[in-house]
């Protein structure tokens, strides 16, 4: 197990840069999936921007415990100013609105089952805020503490959104007749996840986050 968020960032910002880089790269494909899903066309230029606003203003952070909620805050701020930017944009937003834009910005989530294949499917299927939810908290491991801060919101209603996207996510697989009888339990959904999981890192558990 590596260094910690808390103990990088101390020594960031004592001057070595190497924690520094340690710490943008420990984050970096988080925060670019988190763009890949929501802004597919401009993933790379955010993740960038949201980095450089990241070193801009980590000296002012003053819970250095709190940083991936912090460095995920900075990612949608960015997102929301980008959104702001392009909401002039009409041929863009008939692109985003359509199913197949939501299929094509998963395509870096590549299945290797055909239990991924369904549960890519049905996540595409879902609203773009609900898919990084879930995404976040499931793949990525941003805990609900994390989510809140980054939202600016109190942790029930992270928990709340959360129930209601594993409902939906539910809801799709069985749809898509991931069991003969009925939807998913909780704990096959959980499952479902952990197989997409396992496309980056087979270590990663996800059993107690939700």
């Amino acid at each position: 197990m590596g260094p910690r968020d808390s103990d990088l960032l101390e020594r960031w910002r004592a001057g070595d840069r190497s924690s520094g880089e340690a710490l943008i790269a420990k984050h970096y494909r988080s925060v670019l999936r988190f763009f890949e899903l929501n802004a597919s066309w401009a993933a790379e230029d955010l993740t960038q921007r949201t980095f450089m606003a990241c070193i801009e203003g980590a000296a002012a952070l003053r819970d250095v415990e709190a940083f991936r909620a912090y460095l995920f805050g900075v990612a949608r701020r960015q997102l929301a100013q980008h959104q702001r930017q392009m909401s002039r944009t009409k041929a863009l937003r008939r692109f985003d609105a359509t199913p197949q834009a939501g299929s094509a910005q998963l395509t870096t989530l590549l299945a290797r089952s055909r239990e991924q294949v369904l549960a890519l499917r049905a996540l595409a299927t879902l609203p773009r805020r609900v898919q990084t939810l879930l995404v976040l908290h499931y793949w990525d491991g941003v805990g609900i503490g994390e989510l809140a801060a980054s939202e600016r919101v109190p942790t029930s209603t992270i928990r709340t959104r959360l129930a209601r996207a594993r409902d939906s996510m539910r809801a799709r697989l069985g749809e898509l007749d991931v069991t003969p009888t009925a939807g998913p339990t909780d704990e096959q959904l959980r499952m479902l996840m952990v197989s997409l999981v396992a496309t980056d890192d087979p270590r990663v558990s996800v059993s107690s986050r939700a």
